[in-house]
Formats: C-alpha cells, sequence, structure tokens
C-alpha cells in the first residue's frame, strides 16, 4: 500500500484519501478542516470504514505499550496463552466516590496474586488471570489523564482504584 503523511498530525495514510482519519486535515487541498461544518462526513466515512482495520493495525504497531511484562509476568502470560480453558470475561463491580473510581474484579479459582496479569496501557488495562477451572481477560478503558493509585488482590478479586490526574493552572 502507498503511503502519505499526514502534515498536520504525521500519521501515515493510504496516498488514495482525501482526509486525514485523526486529526480531519484535507489531505487533497492540503488545508486543516477548522470548521468541521465544511466536511462532508458521509464522504469521510465512505474513505475510512473500507480501510479502518489497516489504519488501526498500523497505529497499533507503532503505539509504545506501557508497563510491558517482565519475565516473571511474560511467565504468566505464555502459560495463560497455552491454556484451553474458556476465556471468560470477569464480573467487575465499579464505584465512584469523591473523584475515585474504583473496579472490583471478581475472579472465582484465582488464588494467588501471582496468577494474575496486569498491563498498563495508554488508553486500557488489560488484565488476564488463570483459575482453576478457567482463563479470565477484562479490558478496562482509561484515559491518558487518569492513574492508578492503587492495586491489591485479595480472596479471588481484583480491586484497582483509579483517579484523573489533577491539572495544572
Amino acid at each position: 500500500m502507498r503511503e502519505k503523511i499526514c502534515p498536520n498530525c504525521g500519521l501515515r495514510v493510504a496516498r488514495s484519501w482525501n482526509f486525514c482519519p485523526r486529526c480531519g486535515f484535507n489531505l487533497k487541498n492540503q488545508q486543516p478542516n477548522k470548521a468541521f461544518i465544511e466536511v462532508d462526513i458521509n464522504k469521510v466515512m465512505k474513505e475510512i470504514i473500507p480501510n479502518l482495520t489497516s489504519v488501526l493495525g498500523s497505529m497499533l504497531q507503532q503505539a509504545p505499550l506501557r508497563n510491558q511484562p517482565s519475565e516473571d509476568q511474560s511467565g504468566l502470560l505464555k502459560r495463560w496463552e497455552e491454556r484451553t480453558e474458556e476465556v471468560v470475561e470477569p464480573v467487575d463491580v465499579v464505584t465512584e466516590n469523591n473523584g475515585i473510581t474504583v473496579h472490583t474484579i471478581y475472579m472465582p479459582g484465582v488464588e494467588n496474586r501471582s496468577d494474575v496479569l496486569v498491563q498498563k496501557f495508554e488508553n486500557s488495562i488489560e488484565i488476564r488471570a488463570i483459575g482453576n477451572d478457567k482463563r479470565y481477560l477484562k479490558i478496562i478503558g482509561r484515559s491518558s489523564d487518569t492513574l492508578i493509585i492503587s492495586e491489591d488482590f485479595r480472596r479471588e478479586s481484583l480491586t484497582i482504584a483509579f483517579q484523573k490526574r489533577k491539572s495544572r493552572n
């Protein structure tokens, strides 16, 4: 696929596209779309949807991962992938209080913290765990300005507390 780079945001896009899917830059006329009213959304969507898979794939390849698994965690990830039990999304009870969001994730059969892998990415947290007869997978979306302030594992449940980073004025 022949590509070009958006001069506004730097994203690599197909040479045939007229608009950048990230910032809306008019690649045909080389002018930014500051007034979104002027954008023909149907035309943009017709260009984006057929190529969305390839764009997302290349963005994921270019996106830096945060908190790559340590050697011990890599072993857990390998064990998780080799297992054949059913993959289940665990129950996630979410509570909020005073700007703190707490996720309590219940994973019956997961006995030790060493059987839980928490990977922190820029816009999500991925939790994988190995139970007695199940594998668990939970992905929690978060904004890049959200911090994990605590993490605790007790009695088959993982509790993670999030708080938005305070803005500097």
